[in-house]
């Protein structure tokens, strides 16, 4: 945290620094990233839904409706 005699401008000045430091991912790691968060995505929604369809019928079984 900034010292109140270097005030705003010196912290500023070490994010600036902070972010220059910073190493951010290749296209191709952010595609791969994306690619898997995308098909985690896709299996947890099939498996969600074919739960709730499952469930659905056992309800309707047991409710007789």
């Amino acid at each position: 945290m900034a010292s109140k005699e270097g005030g705003i401008l010196n912290f500023l000045k070490a994010v600036r620094r902070e972010i220059e430091k910073t190493t951010w991912p290749t296209a191709e790691q952010v595609k791969k990233a994306l690619l898997a968060v995308a098909v985690i995505v896709l299996i947890y929604a099939l498996l969600t839904g074919v739960f709730d369809f499952l469930i659905g019928l056992v309800m309707q079984y047991v409710l007789q409706i």
